[in-house]
């Protein structure tokens, strides 16, 4: 009798054993899931919906291990694709700038109208990567979006009020050869003081953030 309570204390035992393994090899189980869930790489949306057509599938995975066994819990998780913004058709881009020329000559005052109809500014140039830009793609005379402050020969930006500190003059230029001469044109690289009265081609410009894209930015 003492020998089947003994033998039956000992299978008691090694049940209770093995249920503790079992439990606690279930919750490390648990643990490492968990810890993989929440650990994954975040998703950051860029567009303001997360569409089908605007995402790639990205899986991340990590391997643990335990004693001999090794464990690899894996998840998919969708984020939305970067989409550089472009400038729209007919524009042409340069950093952050769009730029958009027709063939039309107007005088000064008429290319501010129509610049402004497309919510859009007459080209300014601030820098020599600029300047060689506009040099490269676009032949010919065109305004530039800055006139001569009253008796000096500084020249004021229309857009901001600020004095243009960077300039391209041609040699001997500004002259203001017939004492009117209070507007800008870029020619070749070159620029020159000129009748704000005078008939030149165009250029507009308008900063990427500020498009809304609508049909008349796409024209």
């Amino acid at each position: 009798m003492t020998v089947v309570l003994c033998y039956s204390c000992k299978a008691m035992k090694l049940f209770k054993g093995v249920i503790v393994i079992v439990i606690f090899g279930s919750l490390i189980l648990l643990g490492i899931a968990l810890l993989m869930f929440f650990s994954g790489n975040k998703v950051k949306y860029v567009n303001k919906q997360n569409e089908m057509k605007n995402v790639k599938l990205v899986t991340t995975e990590m391997a643990f291990n335990y004693a001999t066994s090794t464990f690899i819990i894996q998840k998919n998780i969708f984020v939305t694709e970067k989409t550089e913004e472009e400038c729209p058709e007919n524009w042409i881009r340069l950093k952050d700038k769009c730029f958009k020329a027709d063939d039309q000559k107007t005088s000064f005052v008429k290319r501010i109208k129509m610049c402004s109809s497309l919510n859009a500014s007459v080209l300014l140039i601030n820098s020599e990567v600029e300047n060689s830009f506009i040099q490269k793609h676009f032949a010919g005379k065109y305004w530039l979006g800055a006139t001569r402050y009253q008796g000096t020969e500084a020249f004021i930006k229309i857009n901001n009020g600020e004095t243009a500190w960077f300039t391209k003059w041609h040699d001997g230029e500004p002259n203001n050869s017939d004492g009117n001469e209070n507007c800008i044109e870029i020619n070749n690289g070159k620029w020159n003081d000129v009748n704000c009265l005078a008939e030149l081609y165009g250029i507009c410009e308008k900063y990427l953030n500020e498009f809304k894209y609508t049909n008349e930015d796409k024209k």
